[in-house]
C-alpha cells in the first residue's frame, strides 16, 4: 500500500503503533496525575508541547536503535531489554526537559514513573499477543498437514525447539506435547503445551494422540534409559531423532534440518568407558607418535583422539592413498597448530621403507593398527593375510626394538580367540610374536588390546545394513543366530590408549564389552530406526554362513586367567606364550608354504603353530603335534 510517495510497510507499521503506544501511556499518566489524583492542573499548551517534544525523541530514539526493523514475532530477550530500555530513555529526556526548566509541569517525575510503567506494558503485551496469535493461527491452519510431534525433555534444549518450531512456520511439525522424567513437571503446561509422563501410558499417549515422530532432545539421558525407551518405541514404528548439543545447535542458527538421526550404538544401552585423560595426555604430549592403518576407521580416530593430547609429531602411515589424502584434509582442517602431521603411503611389509621411515623420523610410541581384517577375503587370499597380519607386524615391532622405539601398542581382534578364520588365526600369532618380543626387548614395551566388533567401521555390518535399507532391501544376515560383542570407534581408541599408559609391557588388554547383540535383532532394529518395518517394508534374508565365520565370538579362552586392573571393565588376560626361537622358525615355514598359493597346507601350517584354531576340513585331520610353548 503507498499513500503519496511513501509506501506503507510493516516496519513503518510498528514504528507508528509503538509511537501511538507511547504517547497514549504518556496521555493516561497525564489523566491520572492531574485529573484522577488531582495533584495539581495542567495547561493544554504545556501539555501539547510535551507531547511533542516526547513524540520526537521517541522517534529519533526508535529509528537510531532500529526497533522499528525487529519482527514482533522473532522477539527475543534482547529485543524485550532494548524496548524496556528506550522507554525509560524516552521518558527520562522529557522529565530531563522538565527539571531544566525548558518546560513548566507540576509533579513531573510521578507523571514520568506512571508514563513508563504504561508505555513498557504495553509495548511489551502488544508484541506478545501478536506473537501468539500469528504462531496460533499459523498451527492451526497447518496443524492437519504436518507430523505430530513428541519432544522428550522439557528442560532449556526442548523448550528451545518448541521456541524454534513457534518461530518457524515452513518446517514439518505439529507439537502434539513434551514428555519428561521430571514429577515436578509432568502434567504441567510449559510453552503452552503438556508434559507427559514418558513411564505411565505411553503407549495410549501415542496411539491416541496419533504420534509420527519423537524428538529427544535432553542431554541428561542415561545410555541404559535412552536403550530401554527407544526398545519400547520400535514396536510403534515411528521416527526417533536428536537434538545435538545447545552449543552446536546455536553454531547453526538453531536450524531444524540439524537434527540428528538415533545411532545404533545408542541401542547397546550400556554407558560410555571413563578413562584417565590426564595419564593419556602425559603419555602423547610432546612426543613423536606412529599410527600405522592410519587412514582406516580404527586409525584415523586414534590420529583424531592423539592430536588432542598436544603429540609433537604425528606419523600417518597407510597404504591407501584416497584415505590418506581424506585424513590429510580433515587434519588440516583442524587447525591443530602443536603438532606436526606426517602423511606417508607405505607398505608394512617392506622392511627397507619401514627401516627408512623409524630411521628418518625417531617414533617414541607405536600404535599399530594396519592389518587385513575382512574375514571371507582373507579365507580367499591367505598368503596376504599371513604376510601383512604376521610378517607386516613382525617388521613393525623388530623395527622399533632397533630404533628405540618406547612403546608398541597393537591392536588385535576377538577372532584371535579360538580362531575359527585365516584373519583370526594370523592376529593370534601376531600377539603371540610381540609378547614374545617383549620378552628380549630391553627398551620397548609391548602391548595388545583385544576387543570385538566395532559400530560403524569398514569392517562392519552397519555400513552394510545402512546401504541396504536405503536400497529398500533386502537386508543380508548370514544366521539368524549369529551374535557378535559390539562397540564404538571412540570407545575402542580410547581403550587403545589407555592400554599404552597402563601396560608395562607383554599384557594383553580385554574390554569388558556387555552383552552379546544378535546380528538378526540388529538388522530389524536399525530397520525400525529407520522408519520402516521388519519383513513389510524391507524384508531380511538369510545368505548363510560364510567360510571362517562362527556363531559367537569369544574375548578370551575360557581357561585363560582374567586379571583386574584399576579400571573395572578393563582385564588383562593371560593367554599362552610362545617361545620366540621357535615362532621366528614357524612364520617362515609358513611364510614358504603360503607363497606357493595352497589354502590347505596353508591351513594346516597355521594349525600346526595355534593347535585350537579349527576349521572345516581340520576336523577330518588326525591332532596335530604341538609345537612348544611358554608356559
Amino acid at each position: 500500500m503507498i499513500i503519496g510517495k511513501y509506501p506503507i510497510t510493516s516496519s513503518r507499521v510498528v514504528l507508528f503503533a509503538d509511537l501511538f503506544i507511547g504517547q497514549t501511556s504518556l496521555v493516561i499518566a497525564a489523566i491520572v496525575v492531574y485529573r484522577i489524583l488531582a495533584v495539581t492542573n495542567i495547561t493544554a499548551t504545556g501539555f501539547l508541547l510535551l507531547l511533542t517534544f516526547s513524540s520526537l525523541f521517541q522517534l529519533l530514539l526508535w529509528w537510531v536503535t532500529n526497533m522499528h526493523q525487529r519482527i514482533a514475532r522473532f522477539s527475543s530477550n534482547k529485543d524485550y531489554l532494548q524496548l524496556m530500555l528506550n522507554t525509560f530513555i524516552f521518558n527520562a529526556e522529557s522529565l530531563l526537559l522538565v527539571l531544566t526548566g525548558y518546560l513548566k509541569l507540576d509533579k513531573p517525575v510521578l507523571l514520568f514513573m506512571l508514563s513508563f510503567i504504561f508505555a513498557a506494558f504495553g509495548l511489551v503485551t502488544v508484541r506478545f499477543l501478536v506473537r501468539a496469535l500469528i504462531v496460533s493461527t499459523v498451527n492451526r491452519k497447518n496443524s492437519k498437514n504436518k507430523k505430530r510431534l513428541l519432544i522428550y525433555g522439557a528442560g532449556e534444549l526442548g523448550i528451545t525447539l518448541k521456541s524454534a518450531l513457534d518461530l518457524y512456520s515452513s518446517h514439518e511439525y505439529f507439537l502434539v506435547g513434551f514428555l519428561d522424567d521430571d514429577i515436578d513437571k509432568i502434567g504441567k503446561i510449559i510453552k503452552g503445551v503438556e508434559v507427559f509422563n514418558p513411564h505411565k501410558d505411553l503407549n495410549n499417549i501415542i496411539i491416541q494422540k496419533g504420534i509420527d515422530e519423537i524428538i529427544i532432545a535432553t542431554k541428561s539421558m542415561s545410555s541404559t534409559r535412552k536403550s530401554s525407551f527407544l526398545h519400547e518405541m520400535m514396536v510403534f514404528n515411528i521416527k526417533i531423532k536428536e537434538l545435538p548439543s545447545i552449543e552446536k545447535w546455536y553454531t547453526n542458527n538453531f536450524n531444524l534440518h540439524q537434527l540428528e538421526s538415533i545411532q545404533v550404538n545408542d541401542l547397546l544401552g550400556r554407558e560410555p568407558i571413563s578413562l584417565l585423560n590426564e595419564q593419556v595426555k602425559e603419555m602423547c604430549e610432546g612426543k613423536v607418535i606412529m599410527i600405522t592403518g592410519a587412514a582406516g576407521s580404527i586409525g584415523s580416530e586414534l590420529v583424531r583422539k592423539v592430536s588432542k593430547r598436544n603429540p609433537a609429531v604425528i606419523i600417518c602411515v597407510d597404504q591407501a592413498e584416497t584415505p590418506l589424502h581424506a585424513l590429510m584434509l580433515e587434519m588440516d582442517a583442524s587447525l591443530n597448530l602443536n603438532t606436526k602431521f606426517v602423511y606417508v603411503i607405505a607398505d608394512i611389509r617392506d622392511q627397507e621403507r619401514i627401516t627408512h621411515l623409524f630411521n628418518n623420523h625417531q617414533p617414541e610410541i607405536v600404535f599399530h593398527a594396519a592389518a587385513y581384517k575382512h574375514v571371507p577375503m582373507m579365507e580367499e587370499n591367505p598368503y596376504e593375510a599371513i604376510t601383512t597380519n604376521i610378517l607386516g607386524t613382525k617388521i613393525l615391532a623388530e623395527t622399533a626394538v632397533s630404533c628405540g622405539v618406547e612403546k608398541f601398542v597393537m591392536i588385535s581382534t576377538d577372532k584371535a580367540v579360538n580362531p575359527t578364520s585365516i584373519m583370526g588365526v594370523t592376529k593370534r600369532i601376531a600377539e603371540g610374536f610381540v609378547q614374545a618380543l617383549n620378552r628380549v626387548s630391553k627398551s620397548t614395551e609391548f602391548i595388545t588390546t583385544r576387543f570385538g566388533n566395532v559400530l560403524g567401521s569398514n569392517g562392519s555390518v552397519v555400513p552394510i545394513f545402512k546401504r541396504q535399507i536405503a536400497e529398500g532391501g533386502p537386508v543380508t544376515v548370514t544366521h539368524p543366530d549369529m551374535v557378535r560383542y559390539f562397540m564404538t570407534i571412540p570407545e575402542a581408541c580410547e581403550l587403545v590408549l589407555e592400554a599404552g599408559t597402563m601396560g608395562k609391557g607383554g599384557e594383553v588388554f580385554v574390554f569388558e564389552m556387555g552383552d552379546p547383540v544378535k546380528i538378526y535383532d540388529l538388522a530389524k532394529n536399525m530397520i525400525r530406526l529407520a522408519g520402516f518395518i521388519p519383513e513389510k517394508d524391507i524384508k531380511i534374508s538369510f545368505t548363510g554362513m560364510r567360510k571362517g565365520e562362527k556363531l559367537y565370538e569369544e574375548l578370551f579362552v575360557d581357561n585363560d586367567k582374567m586379571l583386574p586392573t584399576h579400571h573395572p571393565k578393563i582385564k588383562i588376560g593371560k593367554v599362552k606364550q610362545y617361545e620366540m626361537g621357535y615362532l621366528i622358525n614357524a612364520i617362515h615355514e609358513l611364510h614358504e608354504i603360503a607363497c606357493h598359493d595352497d589354502i590347505q597346507a596353508t591351513k594346516e601350517e597355521l594349525k600346526s603353530i595355534v593347535p585350537e584354531y579349527t576349521y572345516p576340513e581340520s576336523a577330518k585331520k588326525k591332532k596335530f603335534l604341538v609345537k612348544p610353548l611358554v608356559a
